[in-house]
């Protein structure tokens, strides 16, 4: 995952989200997004593939993007020019909660806040309403002496164009709190503790820094003219910002020297907060669409001499193209501005990786009228004028409930009433009683029913239900695992939130704005149903701040004010404690691994906490001894890893119980390599490492039992036996890449290119293990493809007494690699116990995009042998640049050595899957192959044709396979004989 850069170096997600930088988690604030109008949300983004979910229809035309506010859309519809409609609607169904009708000939302009919305009511009139859970209540209204811009809700704070001054707003205050005049167009937006907007002095436009918290100027910076003209106040001129430029987006076209009369944006480069000294460097841009923060820089579509682009600008003048006319030219057609969550960009209707700019899904039929807007486990389109389309991920396999109500299903029982408290999956919370009704064979449903304020809903079927607990914490009801753990995480969301709200009312009495105003915020943000506690502490803060501006500030309560704070500090605990409880009071009937998730959140939520690590502690093997400096974290790994894979600690007690050779094997490795290593044995594979890092050994353990167990299913047409399972297949797990090349010996400068290798001499496989997360799942990759080689030599049944070294010249050396790219292209589930097939694996892609003139001759290729291959050219000087269909950029640079690899693997991967005639031809190549079968071993030998035309079948499977991942944008796809 790509991680942005803070505002400073310890700056949280949370001072992120208080800065305006970006939305916060499942919200969407603002028209483009968030105060700075970044375009960035930190809602985790859809990988793929996508299903539309629910579908909301206006009479009207949908005239803005929605805004999303947790379990809240706000959608915006114009049904006359003088009438709109603000409809609220809840994410998950999409079923209105509730609608306001404006009378207003100016769109609505929603900004939403801690489930406050701030909207325009008319050209002069804003009004403030909270959302509840089956309603809006009106909150505030305010007239303004001149008609307005959109209003930019931060916190209990919102700013705007008024007529051409600039006001500062708080909520609960009827004036402004400060007013800036000037000659200002357009939009404002906020980043950290200014105020960015436009303003003309006479024919010349100034980006001008204003003071969040009483309107100064603190700087201004010339950002062009339009040959004499002024955009008009009502003008789309706004500022998006970054910690490290800005972009001034005008209405007009910007009048320059330069010999163009397209550029409508000025960027200046340096960090705009705090306002710079010297005048920042700058440049003039064209941009068909409002940018996107990213790095250090920022995404857009541009216009440029070779036509439009699409690319990442880290300074002016210097950016890195992703899609251009030549090459993914389709990503320039969609006219709306993209959207960046966490992890994905969402360009039109298209995920991609935001770190490797893989193409994760493609809807290409589904054209939006506005940009995607990320949401909880949701993608927002409006695709129809009038429609409003909620995109999900596809639906997996469905998983079995794991505690059910009692009777909850029984057929021709009676109802049965409960008390305790259910979470359901509208985000809503209901405590107290509910009535469960029996399974009804017309409905075919179970109902749930209760009575509650708070509730958007009273009537609820099982299936929406996603975990019930009883006052004494025991459970009732918990859904399949997933559903268990995310019913827990709304739980703990609401107590928090509702605690909150009762300190804010209890802090009401100390006379503190500013401690009640905290309070207060975190209440809403985490979405309290106590409303009327929330109302009647606004109220207060309202008055407190009339005080103020009258000039009699309220005299603070200490002592109130003390004992509030000191309670904060058990609220700040209540997540931890209520885990732990749930923890203690969790069924014998839950699975494993719902306890080891729900160690597993809270140890990252506290890591030193000694219950959860005795508890860990607990769950581990009997032999199993861990060193000094238990790492709870790496230990549930470790657990996980484990669950469905047996192993067993070596240890001096088992050299008398038939581990002679795993004893022999681990005491060699501690001479020669170093002392504090441990062997751990699985069924087919001895794993020798430092335990440092059992997380991540265990997981090489899960993972490596699979990819032998599938190698094991597709050889298992053959009528002989594994070979060499008197002795397991031996790896080495190395702490960093220093310590593998240090044990490399000669080799190590030919392998200073690798993450791991089998060295058949030895019969070890050597693999190290990165600290970063993204990386060790890199690794895996490598570790499948050495592993095939591993296990081709040592346990596959068809290749008897295979020799490499007498191989050096045989020809074929194809299958050698080939075949260990094609597992190492599998996308194995060591958890799931299970493997995907890739669609478009990299290596059809390349072939697919390659000059046919460039590859190398198929006839060539299939006759080399291993001499052959180490003769190929390497280096940049004999490589050609290959773009690729699954990924945005240049594409991939391949000089011959990996084309071999590509082409390869590429047959592999079109014998293995065009049929089971072919796939079975390929396991007997294996075996010619080692078994020096030379008569075999030839293209027309062991596959009927020539290999040119095997050349040419192999071409035609990777374009369409490139040309059918266009059409679906699927990443990957189960095969009818796969597992």
């Amino acid at each position: 995952m790509l991680l942005l850069v803070p505002l400073d170096e310890s700056a949280s997600a949370t001072d992120w989200e208080a800065a305006g930088l970006c939305a916060p988690a499942n919200c969407w604030t603002m028209r483009d997004g968030c105060p700075a109008r970044s375009g960035y949300s930190l809602t985790p983004g859809l990988r793929g593939p996508l299903q539309t979910s629910w579908s909301f229809q206006t009479r009207g035309e949908i005239e803005e993007e929605p805004r999303i506010w947790d379990e809240f859309v706000l959608v915006s519809e114009k049904v006359k020019e003088d009438r709109r409609v603000l409809h609220v609607v809840d994410l998950l169904h999409g079923n209105v909660v509730a609608k306001e009708p404006v009378s207003s000939e100016v769109a609505l302009g929603p900004s939403v806040w801690n489930r406050v919305v701030v909207l325009r009511t008319g050209p002069r009139s804003l009004s403030a309403f909270r959302i509840y859970a089956t309603n809006l209540k009106l909150l505030y209204r305010w007239e303004l002496p001149g008609d307005c811009s959109e209003p930019v809700l931060l916190g209990r704070r919102f700013f705007l164009r008024v007529g051409s001054e600039i006001h500062g707003y708080r909520l609960g205050r009827a004036e402004p709190l400060w007013t800036t005049p000037g000659n200002f167009r357009g939009e404002v937006s906020v980043l950290g503790d200014h105020l960015f907007a436009v303003d003309y002095r006479g024919r010349m436009g100034e980006l001008v820094w204003l003071d969040r918290e009483t309107g100064e100027e603190s700087r201004s910076f010339f950002v062009g003219q339009h040959g004499g003209q002024q955009p008009s106040r009502s003008s789309s001129t706004c500022v998006s910002l970054t910690p490290w430029n800005s972009i001034v987006r005008h209405s007009l076209p910007i009048e320059t020297n330069l010999d163009r009369d397209d550029a409508n944006c000025v960027f200046l480069q340096g960090s705009p907060v705090p306002p710079p000294k010297e005048d920042p460097a700058s440049g003039v841009l064209s941009l068909e669409r409002g940018p996107v923060l990213w790095e250090q820089g920022f995404l857009s579509l541009m216009q440029s001499e070779q036509g439009p682009a699409m690319l990442i600008l880290d300074e002016v003048g210097d950016g890195r193209v992703l899609a251009s006319k030549t090459w993914h030219s389709d990503f320039l057609n969609q006219p709306v501005p993209y959207t960046r969550t966490k992890d994905v960009l969402y360009a039109g209707m298209r995920g991609i990786d935001s770190e490797t700019f893989e193409i994760l899904w493609n809807e290409p039929e589904t054209p939006p009228h506005f940009r995607v807007v990320p949401g909880r486990e949701t993608a927002l389109v409006v695709d129809r004028p009038n429609q409003l389309t909620a995109w999900r991920p596809a639906a997996s396999v469905k998983r079995p409930r794991f505690h059910e109500l009692p009777e909850a299903s029984s057929e021709g029982a009676g109802s049965t009433n409960w008390k305790g408290t259910l979470v359901f999956r509208d985000g809503s919370v209901h405590q107290g009683e509910f009535t469960v009704s029996p399974w009804k064979p017309k409905l075919r449903e179970v109902v749930i029913r209760a009575r509650s304020k708070k509730s958007s809903a009273s009537r609820w079927t099982l299936e929406e239900l996603l975990v019930a607990i009883d006052d004494d914490h025991r459970l009732l009801y918990a859904g399949p695992e997933d559903d268990f753990l995310w019913g827990l995480e709304l739980l703990v969301e609401s107590r928090t939130a509702d605690a909150y709200a009762e300190l804010a009312a209890e802090a009401a009495g100390a006379n503190d704005p500013e401690l009640l105003e905290r309070l207060l915020g975190e209440a809403t943000r985490r979405g309290t149903q106590e409303w009327l506690t929330v109302s009647r502490a606004e109220t207060k803060l309202s008055k407190m701040h009339e005080s103020i501006d009258k000039g009699r500030p309220p005299k603070r309560k200490d002592r109130v004010a003390e004992s509030v704070e000191n309670k904060e500090s058990e609220v700040t605990r209540l997540p931890i404690d209520f885990l732990w409880k749930e923890i203690e009071a969790l069924p014998e009937s839950a699975p494993d691994t719902v306890l080891l998730d729900l160690l597993r959140t809270l140890v990252e939520r506290e890591p030193d906490h000694e219950g959860a690590a005795t508890r860990v502690r607990e769950q581990l093997p009997d032999d199993t001894e861990p060193p000094q400096g238990f790492d709870a974290l790496e230990w549930i790994d470790f657990l996980e890893a484990i669950r469905h894979t047996q192993i067993t600690m070596l240890h001096p007690d088992l050299q008398a119980s038939g581990w002679e050779t795993e004893q022999a094997l681990l005491q060699q490795a501690q001479q020669e390599w170093r002392t504090d290593l441990v062997g751990i044995r699985s069924p087919r594979l001895l794993v020798i490492t430092p335990l440092h890092n059992p997380g991540r050994i265990a997981r090489c353990l899960a993972m490596g039992e699979l990819v032998c167990e599938s190698l094991e299913e597709l050889f298992i047409s053959s009528s002989e036996e594994l070979r060499g399972t008197d002795r397991p297949m031996t790896l080495y797990l190395y702490e960093s890449q220093q310590e593998y090349l240090g044990n490399a010996g000669a080799s190590a400068a030919f392998l200073e290119w690798s993450s791991g290798h089998y060295s058949p001499t030895e019969g070890l496989e050597k693999i190290f293990l990165p600290t970063d997360k993204d990386a060790f799942e890199r690794v895996m990759d490598t570790y499948a493809h050495e592993l095939t080689h591993h296990w081709i030599l040592e346990r596959c049944p068809t290749v008897t007494n295979p020799d490499p070294r007498a191989a050096f010249h045989q020809p074929g050396f194809w299958i050698v690699e080939g075949l260990a790219s094609l597992l190492g292209s599998f996308d194995f589930r060591p958890r799931e116990k299970s493997y995907r097939f890739d669609a478009l694996p990299e290596c059809l892609d390349l072939l697919a995009n390659a000059p046919s003139g460039d590859l190398i001759a198929w006839n060539d290729l299939f006759q080399m042998s291993q001499k052959d291959f180490a003769m190929l050219p390497s280096g940049e000087e004999n490589s050609l640049r290959i773009p690729l269909a699954r990924s945005l950029g240049l594409g991939r640079q391949i000089d011959r050595k990996s084309l071999f690899y590509v082409q390869a693997e590429a047959a592999c991967q079109y014998l293995f899957h065009h049929s089971r005639g072919t796939r079975n031809q390929l396991l007997q190549y294996i075996g010619d192959y080692y078994g020096a079968r030379t008569e075999r071993t030839t293209i027309s030998g062991a596959f009927g044709t020539s290999g040119s035309k095997l050349g040419t079948q192999v071409e035609d499977f990777a374009r369409t396979a490139r040309d059918q991942f266009r059409i679906s944008g699927a990443a990957f796809e189960s095969a009818p004989d796969s597992r």
